[in-house]
């Protein structure tokens, strides 16, 4: 049995109009959580931030033709919400469930979304224990190591740069990487020690 405290995964997914944390604008946000067995516990959807057009005729290409396909565009005129809403909108999910370093944040390249909590709602990035779940590591892993499993990974649906098609395609990696990686019993001889 693990020996860290955390027993729930946080799937979180931004949408953004760049990769600089301190410049960028948040679009949308989806949240999932599970246990550890990956079971769907509650999710918050495509949780999006109100753009006015002129705010949107500015994104850069990639992200007007990706973010119209997808639907993010669209979503963010509609939306309601603001940025302080957004905010507050997860605080009360996390509150909720009683998330205070009782969960790890997870989805595929994580880091980033971790890092735009860190500069965006520190508060809520502080909730979180320093360790993540990245499903892009178990990706690069499968490409080194197991023709088997990158086959099994052809057959999942790709994310299409929404946050909560993106965090849905994780979950299905990481339930591949589950059963084909760690489901199986395990026997090692000797003694396997692991660091901190």
């Amino acid at each position: 049995m693990s020996k860290f405290n955390a027993k729930q995964l946080l799937w979180i997914d931004f949408e953004t109009d760049g990769l600089d944390p301190s410049t960028l604008n948040i679009l949308e946000v989806s949240l999932i959580l599970t246990d550890s067995d990956l079971n769907v516990i509650d999710e918050l959807k495509n949780l999006n931030v109100y753009k006015d057009q002129e705010v949107l005729s500015q994104l850069n290409e990639w992200c007007l033709t990706i973010h119209t396909a997808n639907g993010v565009l669209e979503r963010c005129r509609s939306s309601t919400l603001s940025l302080d809403d957004v905010k507050n909108k997860i605080v009360d999910f996390l509150n909720k469930h009683q998330i205070n370093n009782t969960a790890y944040l997870a989805g595929s390249g994580v880091h980033y979304d971790l890092n735009i909590l860190r500069h965006t709602w520190p508060s809520i990035a502080s909730r979180f224990p320093y360790r993540i779940l990245d499903t892009s590591s178990f990706l690069i892993a499968a490409g080194f190591w197991s023709e088997a499993l990158v086959c099994e990974n052809k057959k999942v649906q790709k994310g299409n740069h929404s946050s909560y098609g993106d965090l849905q395609a994780s979950l299905a990696y990481m339930r591949n990487y589950k059963k084909f990686c760690f489901d199986q019993p395990l026997s090692l001889g000797g003694t396997v020690i692991i660091g901190d």
